[in-house]
């Protein structure tokens, strides 16, 4: 929300101005963006489940 707050307010000039502070890649913040001119608001704000690879480390540590 950060992000599409920057963008929108005009504060930034493009998505890698944004994705820096945000400590983001510039295509992650256009994967925000693309989800949010599909789904709006609720789309931002919705959980995924991770379908990526096993945490490595143990969830105990």
């Amino acid at each position: 929300m950060q992000a599409l707050y920057w963008l929108k307010a005009g504060y930034s000039p493009s998505l890698t101005y944004v994705a820096e502070p945000l400590g983001v890649h510039r295509i992650t913040v256009n994967r925000w963006l693309k989800q949010y001119s599909v789904g709006g608001l609720p789309a931002l704000l919705k959980t995924g489940k991770s379908t990526g690879r096993h945490r490595v480390i143990p969830q105990a540590v």
